[in-house]
């Protein structure tokens, strides 16, 4: 008696979409040290600040610096990020006009968080604008991981 066995081959098709999910490397607490400003010689500046937007809403507003060409802020914030890869981070300079009533943007610069190596301090230093100087920074993402690790286990 032989054994008599049939091979079938079954073939289909099978079609995938990718759908992004968010990962908690990508949500945190973002640290921004705002350290300074390099503007043109043209015009004498004095009292410029910063603001910084997260999704278009306001998270940090420095000091005005009373330099006129290189202004020097030396302040730092925390601002919890939901999604780096939705996140619209800006910053923008602004100069008081001289009755100190309104202000003038002098330039913006939009910062790419996807560039950002979780958990490693980075400087930057940002264009504002085709002829409106330069500003720096130093950005520290921790994800979400880190941040909620640090708080089970503190050592306090």
């Amino acid at each position: 008696m032989q054994d008599v066995r049939e091979r079938v081959t079954l073939y289909f098709t099978l079609s995938m979409d990718y759908i992004p999910v968010e990962k908690n490397i990508e949500m945190g607490q973002l640290r921004v040290d705002v350290l300074d400003a390099i503007l043109p010689g043209r015009h004498l500046y004095r009292n410029t600040y910063c603001e910084f937007y997260l999704n278009e809403e306001t998270v940090f507003k420095t000091h005005a610096a009373e330099q006129y060409l290189q202004p020097a802020w030396n302040e730092f914030f925390e601002v919890e990020v939901r999604s780096r890869i939705d996140a619209r981070f800006r910053v923008t300079l602004y100069v008081y006009e001289d009755d100190a009533l309104s202000r003038l943007s002098f330039g913006n610069a939009l910062i790419d968080l996807q560039r950002l190596e979780p958990c490693k301090r980075q400087d930057f230093t940002l264009q504002l604008g085709a002829t409106s100087g330069s500003i720096r920074l130093q950005l520290l993402f921790s994800p979400e991981w880190i941040t909620r690790a640090r708080r089970h286990y503190s050592s306090s």
